[in-house]
């Protein structure tokens, strides 16, 4: 069993991580959730094949498929974050916003 960090969930049956939000070079975008990543590569899975987190889910920290939302390219590698680190505080970010919104994203 493996945990999430970020929302304390168990990776491979969690619906979704985090908020809705994310901190992408200080400002706030959207998270693309799985399945509608651009192009459509992940079509044929109803759960990510590297976090696990369900069709229409958010991606757990450090997950190799999420998009980034600002330039298009993978999240975790892209120029618009500084590495595992800031992933990490992005999704923590995220959750915490969620959480001033009224909860996580399910």
């Amino acid at each position: 069993m493996s945990i999430c960090h970020a929302c304390g969930q168990e990776k491979k049956t969690a619906d979704s991580c985090g908020g809705k939000i994310i901190f992408v070079g200080g400002l706030p975008f959207d998270r693309i959730t799985f399945g509608h990543e651009h192009g459509d590569r992940w079509q044929e899975f109803d759960r990510c094949p590297e976090c696990g987190v369900a069709r229409g889910g958010l991606h757990h920290p450090g997950c190799d498929l999420e998009q980034c939302p600002r330039c298009g390219r993978q999240y975790i590698t892209c120029d618009c974050v500084g590495g595992s680190d800031d992933v990490t505080n992005s999704v923590a970010a995220a959750l915490h916003h969620a959480g001033e919104e009224g909860g996580r994203h399910e």
